[in-house]
């Protein structure tokens, strides 16, 4: 059930599967020792679902059935494997990709020295702010920028 899969996963099995894939050959997946592990797909499984959820470590667990040492354990490797592809996939823009992007930017709503924007992430705030508090009101019922 593919609904079912985005909502505990938070992706689209496709996109779990290329992910998988492209972390699948990292020495962090190869056993040490005689007793094999977990596969890649659900140590990758349980660290989505660690980090795309609200609920608690213990509920991971329970969701799995596997204990706190191990959740953390898969998310260290998973972490670990998705960081050494970091320069595949985040570059730092050119000069000319940042003139570009800054132009647009500025001609879209007046914003200067804007190289880029990640869509969906909040720096939360502790308190809500004296001035204007309404504007740092996120979807997700807290304050942040």
């Amino acid at each position: 059930d593919i609904t079912r899969f985005k909502k505990i996963l938070r992706m689209h099995p496709h996109s779990f599967q290329q992910l998988a894939n492209l972390i699948r050959s990292h020495h962090v997946f190869s056993s040490q020792g005689n007793k094999p592990q977990a596969c890649v797909e659900f140590q990758l499984a349980v660290f989505l679902c660690r980090l795309g959820s609200t609920g608690s470590l213990f509920e991971v667990c329970s969701r799995f059935g596997i204990g706190e040492g191990t959740v953390i354990l898969y998310t260290k490797r998973v972490i670990q494997a998705i960081l050494a592809k970091k320069k595949r996939f985040v570059k730092w823009p050119t000069s000319e990709e940042r003139k570009k992007v800054n132009e647009g930017f500025e001609n879209l709503g007046g914003l200067k020295n804007v190289i880029g924007a990640v869509d969906g992430t909040y720096i939360p705030m502790r308190n809500a702010p004296n001035k204007d508090p309404e504007v740092y009101f996120t979807r997700k019922k807290c304050y942040a920028i």
